[in-house]
């Protein structure tokens, strides 16, 4: 059984920046070779990451607090309006996982799901498009993923994190930065969805928080 992918408490965008504001699963790594059943810790040197438009604008800072991380950034794919599966003027989430497979990067990060919030019926179509998105990422690397926030659409909001929680609880080797909780902050956000001056400082730091839960 994989252990749960959860979000930890915050207590404003400070702790969350400085404490981890995400959780991680290990429960479902290799075996070690004593025969222990005890999930290795893989090796993080590479990261890639596919995103939307809260991606793009914040791309500069993403690259930079990876740097600061020690870890090599083979590929941010981002375009702005991108949908988890969905192919409109841009590509699908699932066509920029396709591409950022063949870097075969050691963990990946995913902030997707903003352009979808509202459009699907319910929780059973949002966990397809999320399962489907999940089935083009290796199963056995480790995946972070931020949840959404949209000052519109709360109830959209809730709905779409708890499938994506779930879904991740199921699939394993995940961790989930709570992105919702920082972006719902006073000054966080320009337009009620991309992060203003400091929430791209915030974004890219919650990003790096989730990564760097896998460093050690």
């Amino acid at each position: 059984m994989p252990g749960a992918a959860r979000y930890l408490p915050v207590a404003g965008v400070a702790a969350v920046v400085s404490v981890l504001g995400c959780s991680s699963d290990r429960g479902t790594g290799a075996a070690n070779g004593d025969g222990s059943g005890a999930p290795a810790t893989p090796r993080i040197e590479t990261v890639a990451m596919i995103g939307d438009s809260i991606t793009v604008g914040s791309e500069d800072a993403l690259r930079s607090a990876l740097q600061e991380l020690g870890v090599e950034t083979l590929a941010i794919d981002a375009e702005n309006g991108r949908r988890m599966t969905a192919s409109g003027f841009v590509g699908s989430g699932t066509e920029a996982a396709a591409r950022v497979t063949t870097r075969d990067p050691d963990l990946w990060v995913v902030a997707l799901g903003t352009n979808d919030v509202g459009i699907y019926d319910g929780r059973d179509e949002y966990r397809m498009a999320i399962e489907e998105l999940l089935g083009t990422i290796p199963a056995g690397v480790p995946l972070v993923w931020v949840d959404i926030h949209v000052d519109s659409t709360p109830a959209a909001n809730d709905e779409f994190n708890t499938t994506l929680a779930a879904a991740l609880d199921d699939r394993g080797n995940a961790t989930i930065v709570n992105w919702s909780a920082v972006a719902a902050g006073n000054g966080m956000l320009s337009d009620g969805i991309h992060p203003s001056g400091a929430g791209v400082e915030a974004f890219a730091e919650l990003v790096s928080a989730g990564v760097a839960n896998w460093l050690s």
